[in-house]
């Protein structure tokens, strides 16, 4: 690690610079495992039942890229196919929400 102002190389573990004094926040790595990243797989297909059907495609599709690429390890993608698939349930949820909210209300007035 190197000192951000001066460019004094350091341990990993420094808290600041022992050439200039400069202090930093240490910031310890952060791992990522397996069990942290959820594939959403239940929730997409619950929504697509329950919701709108269109919206929940890509949620499907994307809560199985993530599985997937948990499955080889690919931590990164399967975070980002995670959120992907978060973002489409919660849209097909507020769609559906909209779509019902519209027919209920059609057939009172």
């Amino acid at each position: 690690m190197k000192c951000n102002y001066c460019g004094h190389k350091l341990p990993d573990d420094a808290i600041y610079c022992d050439r200039c004094g400069e202090a930093f926040p240490y910031e310890k790595p952060q791992t990522v495992s397996r069990e942290d990243i959820p594939t959403h797989i239940a929730e997409a297909f619950i929504i697509t039942i329950l919701c709108c059907f269109p919206f929940c495609i890509p949620a499907i599709i994307n809560a199985a890229r993530a599985k997937q690429r948990l499955q080889y390890g690919d931590y990164n993608v399967a975070i980002e196919a995670s959120k992907n698939a978060e973002f489409w349930i919660n849209f097909s949820l507020i769609m559906g929400g909209i779509v019902y909210f519209i027919y209920i209300f059609s057939e009172i007035f």
